[in-house]
């Protein structure tokens, strides 16, 4: 049973003579799920981006840096879908009108998506790096990163799929042009499923390849390894920027760019 003094207050003032006043109101929350929570914890992944950028990806090689990669990867992905799902895609639903009604959020909204796109571009470089993991040794990839990804994109994939019908709900048709829901600039789209398969089957190759070559008992400090991986990412994600700058990503993740059209 729902227990409606947990999350709300009564309040009883006495007036004058027989008069007197009540009222029941929701009391606010402090911490968790508040603005100023996640523009915090924004900023504290962010400024670990730089910890792992295209060059320390590149020259991690022992066990105990690739899991703090792995810890760094789901912090990142479990923040990518609290942005998207918690934040920007309930303030775009809600339509014009309510974005014009309340003008303090539009700078908020702008630092999540800014947020959004740095993270995004992190993740399609990990992706990259476990693609490239399932025909030549990367020392950064580890099974645990594989089932990070896979079980984020697994989550995230279903979740829009969610809201891809809820959009299709004909009540938004009756409401007011303003009212009806704004196009959230994260893109919906279905390709993560593909994606999705395509990073088990990745994995599959990587500990294939990770088997005939002995596996990862310990460190791995083949120099040459490290430099082609790294000239290899390098031209490939020329284009893309720093993500440390803010920049918007040439390629989503799952988005329907180079990443989701290349041969499976």
């Amino acid at each position: 049973s729902w227990n409606c003094h947990h999350q709300h207050e009564h309040a009883v003032l006495a007036g004058s003579e027989m008069l007197r006043y009540s009222s029941t109101h929701r009391v606010a929350r402090e911490g968790q799920g508040t603005w100023q929570y996640l523009r915090d914890k924004c900023k504290g992944v962010r400024s670990k981006l730089v910890k792992f950028d295209d060059q320390a990806l590149c020259r991690i090689s022992s066990s105990a840096t690739r899991k703090q990669l792995v810890k760094f990867c789901r912090s990142v992905q479990m923040l990518l879908s609290e942005i998207e799902f918690d934040w920007l895609r309930q303030w775009y639903v809600q339509g014009r009108t309510h974005a014009d009604c309340h003008p303090y959020w539009h700078q908020p909204i702008k630092i999540l998506l800014q947020t959004y796109r740095e993270l995004e571009s992190f993740s399609v470089t990990i992706v990259d790096m476990l693609k490239k993991s399932a025909k030549t040794s990367v020392p950064a990839i580890s099974e645990d990163l594989f089932d990070v990804m896979i079980e984020a994109i697994e989550e995230r994939n279903k979740v829009r799929l969610q809201w891809h019908e809820r959009y299709r709900d004909t009540i938004f048709s009756s409401l007011d042009v303003g009212m009806r829901p704004m196009d959230c600039p994260v893109e919906m789209t279905e390709d993560l499923d593909n994606l999705r398969r395509r990073l088990r089957k990745w994995r599959a190759s990587s500990s294939l390849l990770q088997a005939k070559g002995g596996g990862r008992n310990g460190d791995v400090n083949s120099e040459a390894v490290e430099s082609s991986s790294c000239q290899q990412g390098k031209r490939k994600r020329g284009d893309e920027g720093d993500a440390g700058k803010g920049r918007k990503p040439s390629k989503k993740l799952g988005g329907g760019g180079e990443l989701t059209k290349k041969e499976q």
